[in-house]
């Protein structure tokens, strides 16, 4: 993964490009070191992160359900943040026009992360019963909000503009194109 790429990094050169960066003083260093350490690093690592996050939740879900075959979508946390980020991609800016400025790249981080525990919160209260939390009724009440929600992405990429759909359908598919160590971090 750290060798694919428009600048082809060969897998025998990838010991040379970590040895000169451990060795070298200056800074800067050659084009493959700058490709390496500023694009494909950050990438690879905030991947790895993603997947780790993913495969966690998953194991939560399988728990929770005692079904391994449960994932986050199934009771619509995974669609209640993308909705979320959708609407923050394509209304956004006339929303909420200062947000971006002040949060700058976290402002799609905190938004997917509110719709997904708005709408955890959601599905619980939906599922309460008097005995406690009715795991059947939160099946349910997940897959109609799940339903709901990609019916509100299936607005929102129409009603967005070629580039909004563009990042819309990036995002949904999960784009790595904008890690940055600070992303990492």
């Amino acid at each position: 993964a750290a060798g694919q790429g428009a600048y082809s990094l060969p897998l025998s050169e990838l010991p040379g490009v970590l040895l000169g960066a451990v060795t070298t003083t200056a800074p800067g260093g050659s084009g493959a070191e700058l490709v390496f350490f500023n694009i494909r690093l950050p990438r690879l690592v905030l991947g790895l992160a993603a997947g780790a996050g993913l495969g966690l939740a998953g194991a939560l879900m399988q728990g929770l359900f005692r079904n391994p075959l449960a994932d986050p979508g199934l009771i619509g946390v995974s669609s209640g943040a993308a909705l979320a980020a959708g609407a923050t991609i394509v209304m956004g800016n006339l929303w909420f026009p200062d947000l971006p400025r002040s949060l700058g790249s976290w402002t799609l981080v905190l938004m997917a992360f509110g719709g997904g525990l708005a709408v955890t919160v959601l599905i619980y209260l939906l599922s309460r019963g008097e005995g406690g939390t009715r795991v059947g009724l939160m099946l349910l009440a997940g897959i109609a909000v799940n339903a709901l929600a990609g019916a509100g992405l299936g607005l929102l990429s129409f009603l967005a503009t070629d580039e909004q759909l563009r990042n819309l359908q990036f995002w949904l598919l999960g784009s790595l194109g904008g890690a940055r160590w600070s992303a990492v971090a």
